[in-house]
């Protein structure tokens, strides 16, 4: 099962008594306090690990006489995970990461792809040329956070999915409840424990009542009836957090409402809670796998060397 908004909202309440009068926590504030918590406990927390929970990849195409591109939106402290090259054969190609000091040492005396970062953006070396032999990208590993958690009448889970759509073949229907939430675009979010974001501001190419029409390159290969269809940065499921995490969701939720309700005895009793639940955290989740160990490979020695040159813009002329 996955954490739900309505099972943070319900864990809360059970977890602490608020005054039968007080009308300041609304339930919308339960899940605004959530998503705070999230944001500065728990995405911290998993990330101490080292375990990569919030890594996910994007494809960006290379295009000709264009050096700058964007840092994904959604990207945790604005931050890149890996940054390589590849091409239309899966070739891949390392692109490291140099000081803007030493930029035109690649611009001039270097074969090799660079890049720095100049502000929001990712800035190639040498420059991108006017032409390029072989179709490529910049594949973009980076740490995606949890979409903001709402209640479920604000967005729709799939109910039907239908192949070819009736608009004909490269389309597919996705027949949703809750159409009212959806506008141009839309992420996928799966249902069950994990609730991976499968992929963000899709297009809605159509919609009519409760079918909402999709290319089919935009339906993920791992979408299955009851998995939800969301507006852009929101989500009634935890997004990427184990189960495990929970109850220190619930418990720091708690803490966050006390103090704002006044209530700093009720505070007080939660730490000893707290300090115990981040402790289980730790052991429970660190490592992932516990049979395999990381290989480290080098990929200067002499067996990858030749390898290792060919990472010009023009390889292959």
């Amino acid at each position: 099962m996955a954490i739900t908004a309505q099972n943070i909202i319900d864990g809360v309440k059970r977890r602490v008594t608020f005054p039968s009068s007080q009308v300041l926590i609304q339930d919308f504030d339960i899940l605004q306090f959530a998503n705070e918590i999230i944001q500065s406990e728990m995405i911290p927390i998993l990330e101490s690990l080292n375990q990569d929970y919030f890594v996910t990849k994007v494809l960006v195409p290379v295009v000709a006489g264009v050096t700058e591109y964007s840092i994904p939106y959604r990207a945790i402290g604005r931050s890149l995970r890996e940054l390589k090259i590849v091409d239309t054969n899966n070739y891949y190609r390392n692109c490291a990461l140099i000081s803007i000091e030493n930029a035109y040492l690649y611009q001039q005396f270097v074969t090799n792809v660079g890049f720095y970062f100049r502000g929001d953006k990712i800035h190639l070396v040498p420059d991108v040329p006017d032409n390029l032999p072989v179709d490529q990208f910049l594949c973009i590993w980076y740490r995606m956070p949890p979409s903001n958690l709402v209640q479920e009448q604000y967005v729709s889970q799939i109910t039907s999915i239908v192949t070819p759509s009736f608009m004909g073949a490269g389309f597919t229907d996705v027949f949703v409840t809750n159409p009212d939430n959806i506008t141009t675009r839309i992420d996928f979010v799966q249902a069950v424990s994990g609730s991976s974001i499968y992929s963000i501001d899709v297009p809605v190419v159509a919609k009519t009542g409760f079918r909402l029409t999709f290319t089919d390159e935009n339906i993920p290969t791992d979408l299955v009836v009851n998995d939800y269809v969301c507006p852009p940065q929101t989500s009634t499921v935890v997004n990427f957090l184990p189960n495990e995490c929970y109850p220190l969701i619930i418990s720091l939720t708690a803490k966050r409402c006390l103090k704002a309700d006044g209530d700093f005895d009720g505070v007080k009793m939660l730490e000893d809670d707290i300090t115990e639940e981040r402790k289980n955290i730790k052991l429970i989740l660190e490592p992932r796998i516990e049979g395999e160990s990381t290989i480290i490979i080098n990929p200067f020695n002499i067996a990858r060397t030749n390898k290792q040159m060919q990472r010009s813009w023009l390889y292959g002329q």
